[in-house]
This record gives structure tokens, sequence and C-alpha cells, in this order.
């Protein structure tokens, strides 16, 4: 009885603990907006944003400047950016480009009536919602008394503050990641609802191909399915608006400002990916880049042929989550152009770790400890030294997941 009790009171201090948490945060969050970039207020703020990129895109759209050919234009975009914060905006060459795929814009064009402020936090607030509805649907992964812990680095990690801060896409990245793994784990028709979560991470599709190859792998057909369907209704919708050819301007776009060094906001020393670490060593090149790519591609799908090589029957559970933790961070590590922003989706391999962590048995401390190793507010500092950081920690926790993948089937052939 009295053990009964202890326990309820713990659970009820650790949810005192995350709510006062989460209070914390969102009065800190409150005072940054209404205080930020004075004497304009939120509208300042929101105006210096990442969201004024999509903004300005959504205005061009509403302005019947939505075709590719106008879309992508540079110039059109530096004046429209222009008349929309005269007094917010301050970006290196005077402009933040827009180099989502048109749907992205598409889809906030009922926005552009309101006041710019109006929008972001309504922006801001879909990706608040969309981080507690896939921190929900993370909590199987751990048991009862660590599911605090997430909730705890989740809004501790700055990457996340980044997110509600600059109203960038993030959030919505990691629930696609989080509903195709929520999809797989439970399989058959699930399948196409994975595939079709998966569908958000169309934002930003660089992270697609590694994912896509892990499917096809698997010969999740289904999962392929509800993905293809997803790209296809995303493509149509932005045909309608930016003609049937805007792949062809938008990759354009694309190619040439992630080719940018120290230009429109890109600065391949501050990313945290491969490139960061090869521009360190004044080694920059798309050669490189896509050689050191393609070789932890590999790596990957020779950790996955491995696995089935000491295992029969379907795949386990506990390897499924494994796996698509490790394909998260080789996501970010060959990503060309990637946002501080877009470390929020190594949530997922830092859930997986835990989880892994406390149902076999470690100590709450070296739990505590492999949480901390990914989501650990270390990316408030930019620069070549910090991002060498990070990359290193990146790729010992790719090294780790591939490991613990086979760890159950290597156990087994050593007792053999």
């Amino acid at each position: 009885m009295q053990q009964r009790s202890l326990i309820e009171q713990q659970a009820r201090f650790r949810r005192l603990v995350v709510a006062l948490l989460l209070l914390g945060i969102g009065l800190a969050i409150a005072v940054r907006y209404l205080l930020a970039d004075l004497p304009f207020g939120l509208a300042g703020h929101a105006s210096s944003s990442d969201y004024l990129n999509i903004f300005t895109a959504a205005t061009l759209i509403s302005g019947g400047h939505g075709h590719a050919s106008d879309l992508y234009n540079l110039a059109l975009q530096t004046s429209a950016q222009q008349q929309l914060a005269p007094y917010g905006a301050h970006f290196p060459d005077g402009l933040l480009p827009f180099i989502s795929p048109p749907f992205v814009a598409i889809v906030i064009t009922p926005l552009v009536g309101l006041p710019i402020g109006t929008g972001f936090l309504l922006w801001v607030a879909l990706e608040l919602t969309a981080l507690l509805l896939l921190l929900w649907l993370l909590a199987p992964l751990l048991p009862p008394r660590y599911r605090y812990l997430l909730w705890l680095g989740a809004f501790a990690f700055m990457p996340v503050q980044q997110v509600l801060d600059q109203g960038q896409v993030s959030c919505l990245l990691l629930l696609g990641i989080v509903l195709l793994w929520r999809g797989l784990r439970s399989g058959g028709n699930a399948d196409w609802w994975a595939g079709a979560g998966f569908g958000l991470c169309l934002l930003k599709p660089q992270m697609l191909p590694i994912f896509i190859i892990y499917l096809l792998y698997l010969r999740r057909w289904r999962a392929i399915a509800g993905f293809s369907a997803v790209a296809a209704a995303w493509y149509l919708l932005s045909a309608l608006v930016s003609g049937f050819d805007w792949p062809s301007a938008y990759l354009s776009t694309v190619n040439w400002v992630g080719n940018q060094r120290n230009h429109y906001s890109v600065y391949p020393a501050g990313m945290f990916s491969w490139r960061a670490a090869l521009a360190g060593f004044d080694a920059d090149s798309t050669l490189l880049v896509t050689a050191v790519s393609v070789f932890t591609g590999l790596l990957l799908i020779f950790s996955w042929w491995r696995t089935h090589q000491f295992q029969s029957g379907p795949l386990q559970t506990s390897t499924l989550d494994l796996q698509l933790a490790a394909i998260t961070v080789a996501a970010l590590l060959d990503s060309f152009y990637l946002n501080n922003q877009d470390l929020t989706v190594l949530l997922f391999s830092g859930a997986v770790l835990l989880g892994w962590a406390a149902q076999h048995g470690w100590p709450t401390w070296a739990s505590v400890l492999l949480l901390a190793d990914l989501l650990a507010p270390i990316t408030a500092v930019n620069g070549w030294p910090m991002s060498l950081l990070v990359i290193t920690t990146m790729a010992v926790t790719l090294l780790t997941l591939v490991r613990l993948s086979l760890w159950p089937e290597l156990v087994a052939t050593v007792k053999t």
C-alpha cells in the first residue's frame, strides 16, 4: 500500500514538473513575442523571422504571381518582401528566399488578408499542435515513469524553441516521421496511412530519399502507394497555381540557393550536416558531399541486410524503431541545405534511444544521458566548432543506433 502511494506521489510530481515547464516556456514565448523587435512588436518579429519567406510567396500567389516563373523569381521576391517588411526584415543580400514547394505557400494564402503578426501566430499554433500530437504518439516508446523526460527534453531542446520563435516547419516534418513509424509498427492496412502521413515530409523533400529507399527495401508497397498518392495530390494542387512544370523552376532555385556560400542566409559551416564538416576544412563541394552521403546510405543498407541475415520472419518492432531512428539521423547528416530548426526531428531518435534504454533495464541516469546526448540545447551557438561537436554527436548516435538494431541477433549468434 505504501509502495503504491509512493508511486502515485512520484507520478503527480512528474506531471507537476511538466506542467510548470510548459507554463514557463509558454510565458517566455509570450514575452518574446510581445517585446520582440521593439518598437514594432509582433509584426516586426514576424517580419524578421523565417516565416517571412513563406508569407512572401503566399502574397505573390494572392497577387496573381503564382506561376513558378514568378514565384521563384528572386527579384520579385525581393520587391514583395520589402513591401511586406519595410522595417523588420534585415536579411543578408536583402532577401530571405522562398525555396519550398509551391503548396507550402498555397496552403497559407488565406492568411494573406490578416496582419502579418496574426498570421505568424496562427502558423506557430499549427506547429505547436503538431508537436503536442507527436509527443503523445511517441509515448508508447517509453514506460510510464519515463515519459515526462520526453516532454522535458522536447521543450528544452533549442531547435524546438527556434521553431516556435521563427515559424519554421520542422515540427510538421517530425510529425510526418512519427506517423510513418506508427503506421509501419501496426502493419497491414495501416501502411497506407503510414505513407500518407509521411507525405508531410514533402515540405522539405531533401529528407525523403533514404526513407523511400528503406520502404522499397522492406517492400512496404502500401506505404509507398500512400505516400505517392499524397505526393500526387500536392503536385496537382501546385500545378493548378504554378503550372505543371513547377518542379523544374523549384529544383533550379533550390540548387542555386543551396550552392551559395555566406549569401542568402546560406552558411555551410554553420549547418549541422556532412556539408558543414567538409566546409570546416574548405572542402565544401557537391562531389564530396554526395560521396559522403552515399557512403552513409550504403552503411545503413548494409546494416539492414545484416539484420535480416540474423533473424527470420517479420522485422521485430524494436528493430524497426531503431532503424527508423538511424535513418532520421542519416537524413539530417546527408542534407545539403539544413536549418538549425530541422534538428527538431532528432526528437524521434532521442525518444527511441531513451525507450530502448528504459525497456532494457538501463539505470535512470544512463537513460537521461542518452536523451541529453541528442536533446541538449547546444545548437544555441552557431559556427564551425559547435557544428563539429553536433555533427560528431550525430555520427556517434547513428553508429549506436545501427549497432543496437543488430544487438539481439548478434547476441543470439554468439550464444550459438
